[in-house]
């Protein structure tokens, strides 16, 4: 598990501050908030620089200024009217409630699968080989729509491609008799199809991969 050093949280403590979220009472939970999703990327591969300008960028343009703003308006309204102390809290704690939830990116789930039962055989950088057992069903990480539904061949199946929010892509690879199409809106935990396997063998392999940022596909690559 990784875990940012205090160099790296008080570079994101400075940064927020410097990009307009500068209220004592709201800019601790939203630190904590990024520094983990800034942990989740960097155990998926990404570098700190690339993890936090991912993160931050899922605020959008004008989220943390804005986030700022309507926290200092309410703050103010709670000091003038002290009596409805309560109200103005529970306001401030939906409003940030909102932001993270509508602008955060989703966090992916930890395995393509729901099963205990598996084996990490290979881990290189966001490319990953999991041994379980043949005819398990594989299921999407992150909510997102179906790029990509491509018949390798009989014995290694299908590979699945899926694009979340246009941040980044997963990709399941020996999957057979897939349940999606392209195009099709999926939703974190939809079953996409069974991993495929031999007669002879209990278990397979189930190659899964991410790819951060992906730019345009030339239409002649395959």
């Amino acid at each position: 598990m990784i875990n940012l050093s205090e160099r790296q949280i008080d570079y994101i403590a400075t940064d927020i501050h410097r990009k307009g979220l500068n209220h004592n009472r709201i800019s601790t939970e939203i630190l904590d908030h990024i520094c983990c999703s800034v942990e989740f990327r960097m155990e998926e591969g990404s570098d700190f620089d690339h993890a936090y300008e991912m993160v931050i960028r899922s605020f959008g343009e004008k989220g943390l200024p804005e986030l700022n703003k309507v926290t200092r308006q309410i703050w103010s309204k709670k000091n003038r009217l002290k009596r409805f102390s309560f109200y103005f809290s529970s306001i401030a704690a939906c409003l940030l409630l909102l932001v993270i939830v509508v602008n955060a990116k989703e966090k992916p789930s930890v395995r393509p699968f729901n099963t205990d039962s598996y084996e990490l055989l290979e881990k290189s950088g966001n490319n990953l080989l999991f041994k379980i057992e043949k005819g398990t069903e594989i299921v999407s990480v992150a909510s997102g729509i179906v790029l990509e539904v491509s018949k390798r061949g009989k014995d290694t199946g299908y590979e699945v491609t899926i694009t979340h929010n246009k941040d980044y892509q997963t990709v399941y690879s020996f999957i057979s008799d897939p349940k999606v199409e392209e195009g099709e809106h999926i939703s974190k935990g939809q079953p996409i199809g069974a991993l495929l396997g031999t007669p002879h063998q209990k278990e397979s392999i189930l190659h899964y991969k991410i790819i951060n940022d992906p730019g345009p596909k030339d239409n002649d690559e395959k």
